[in-house]
C-alpha cells in the first residue's frame, strides 16, 4: 500500500473524530456547531465535514440564517416575548445580540 492510499483511508476516521467533538463541544446540538463562533478553534474549519469553501456550506449557511432571521422578524410581530424560539431562531439571536452576523462566517476562510 502506497503512503497516498494510507492518507485517503485515514480521512474518513479522523473527520468523523473532528466532527463528533464538535458535537460535544456544541451541546449535541447541530445548530450550534454549524453556527460555531470559536473561530479561533482549531477544527472550526472542519466542524461541518464539508468546506467552507464550497458552495455546499455558503448555500446551507445562508439558507438556516435566513429562516433564523425570518424567525426573528416573527416573534418581533408577536409582541418581542422571544421565548420558545426554534433552535435555529434562537442560535441566530443569540450571534447577532454578541454582534456577529452571517459574513463572519462566510468570510472565514482557512489561511494555510
Amino acid at each position: 500500500m502506497s503512503k497516498k492510499q494510507k492518507i485517503v483511508l485515514s480521512r474518513p476516521p479522523m473527520r468523523r473524530a473532528i466532527t463528533g467533538y464538535c458535537h460535544e463541544c456544541s451541546g449535541k446540538n447541530t445548530v450550534n456547531k454549524m453556527f460555531c463562533h470559536l473561530f479561533d478553534c482549531p477544527l472550526w474549519y472542519f466542524r461541518m465535514s464539508v468546506s467552507p469553501e464550497s458552495k455546499a456550506y455558503e448555500k446551507k449557511l445562508r439558507t438556516q440564517w435566513e429562516n433564523g432571521e425570518k424567525g426573528i422578524e416573527v416573534e418581533k410581530e408577536k409582541g418581542g416575548n422571544f421565548t420558545n424560539l426554534n433552535q435555529v431562531t434562537d442560535a441566530v439571536l443569540h450571534l447577532k445580540e454578541m454582534g456577529i452576523e452571517l459574513d463572519h462566517f462566510l468570510g472565514h476562510k482557512k489561511s494555510l
